[in-house]
C-alpha cells in the first residue's frame, strides 16, 4: 500500500518515521545501557515507514507511541523494531494511553482519548514552567524578566515551549524557531493540543516558517 492511497503526505510519513527511529534509539539505550545504534537490518525506510503509518493512524504522537512500547511490551529485551509496525505495538499504545488516560482531568466533547492525554500533558507542561517563572521572577505572565529567562540557552526549557510563551518575541525565532518548528511538525497531536489551550499555534507555524536557517549557538 502506498502513501497516496494511506493519503498521509510523503514529508509527514519521513518525519514521523525519523522521530520514531530517534525515540526507539534513547528508549533503547535507557533500557540497555550497553545499546548503541540500530543494526542495519533495522534500519530501511520501508520498515519504519509502516511503523510511521500505523503512528499517525492511531493518531499518536512518536515520543508517546515509543514510550508504550517500552514499558507495555513484557519481553526482557524487547520490544524490537520487527514488533513496532504490527497489531503488538497498537495494543501497546492503546494500553498505555487508556492507563494515563484516567488521569486525565476532563476529556472535551469530540476529543479522542488519545488527545486528551496529549492536551493533558501539555498542559502540565505549561503549568509547571509557569509556577517556575513565577518563583523566579513572581509571574508567569511575559515580562521581560520571564522573557529574558526563556531565551537563555542555558535554562532547561524545551524550543517550543519557549516559542509558545514568547510569541511572537522576534528573538525566540531566531534562537529556536527551526528546532520548534520541525519538533512541531513531526506532532499533529501537540499542534491540536496547544490549539485547544488557546495558543493561536496556525500564526506561530506562519512565523516559524520564516526562520530556517540553523541556529548558531
Amino acid at each position: 500500500m502506498n502513501d497516496e492511497e494511506n493519503e498521509i503526505p510523503p514529508q509527514r510519513l519521513i518525519a514521523v518515521a525519523n522521530a520514531l527511529k530517534k525515540y526507539y534509539v534513547e528508549e533503547k539505550r535507557v533500557k540497555s545501557p550497553g545499546y548503541t545504534a540500530l543494526h542495519r537490518k533495522h534500519d530501511s525506510r520501508e520498515y519504519w515507514n509502516k511503523v510511521a503509518r500505523q503512528c499517525i493512524t492511531l493518531n499518536a504522537d512518536p515520543a508517546t507511541y515509543m514510550k508504550a512500547a517500552f514499558l507495555k511490551c513484557t519481553q526482557e529485551t524487547g520490544p524490537f523494531p520487527t514488533s513496532l509496525g504490527g497489531p503488538a505495538a497498537a495494543y501497546w499504545y492503546k494500553s498505555y494511553i487508556n492507563t494515563i488516560g484516567k488521569k486525565v482531568e476532563d476529556k472535551k466533547p469530540g476529543e479522542s482519548l488519545g488527545e486528551a492525554v496529549e492536551r493533558q500533558e501539555l498542559s502540565d507542561k505549561i503549568k509547571q514552567l509557569r509556577l517556575t517563572l513565577k518563583r523566579i521572577n513572581g509571574s508567569w505572565l511575559p515580562i521581560p524578566a520571564n522573557v529574558e529567562w526563556l531565551l537563555r540557552y542555558s535554562s532547561p526549557v524545551e524550543p517550543y515551549l519557549r516559542v509558545l510563551l514568547c510569541y511572537p518575541v522576534e528573538e525566540v525565532r531566531i534562537r529556536y524557531g527551526v528546532e520548534a518548528h520541525q519538533f512541531l511538525a513531526e506532532r499533529p497531536q501537540l499542534i491540536h493540543a496547544a490549539k485547544k489551550l488557546g495558543f493561536p499555534i496556525d500564526e506561530i507555524l506562519l512565523w516559524l516558517n520564516q526562520n530556517q536557517q540553523a541556529p548558531t549557538h
